[in-house]
């Protein structure tokens, strides 16, 4: 009879060792699927990273094109009117002179 009242404990250890041992492995599984994420997340943030640099440059190469362009343009046209660039400087200065001076 003995016997019998300590089997049903045993059979309760047992239980739980196995039940420690699964989520043991529960955990681990769990840990795994976390520093795989993390990983894939870190690649792609990377990924993205390297893309918006790429498109950085090329926009800022583009950009610098463009201005390079418009700067020969502006060039060449006050070559071919240079009285009509002196009067619009001078309508510049005298506006930026108007508006800073103190009213009083």
């Amino acid at each position: 009879m003995a016997d019998n009242s300590e089997r049903p404990g045993a059979e309760l250890s047992a239980d739980l060792a196995a039940l420690r041992q699964d989520i043991g492995r529960l955990t681990d599984t769990i840990s795994e699927l976390v520093q795989h994420q993390a990983r894939a997340a870190a690649a792609h943030v990377s990924e993205a990273m390297a893309e918006a640099k790429e498109h950085i440059a090329h926009g800022s190469a583009d950009a610098r094109g463009r201005l390079h362009a418009a700067s020969g343009d502006l060039e060449s046209s006050i070559k071919r009117n240079p009285v009509t660039a002196v009067l619009i400087a001078f309508a510049i200065g005298m506006s930026f002179g108007m508006f800073s001076r103190p009213r009083g």
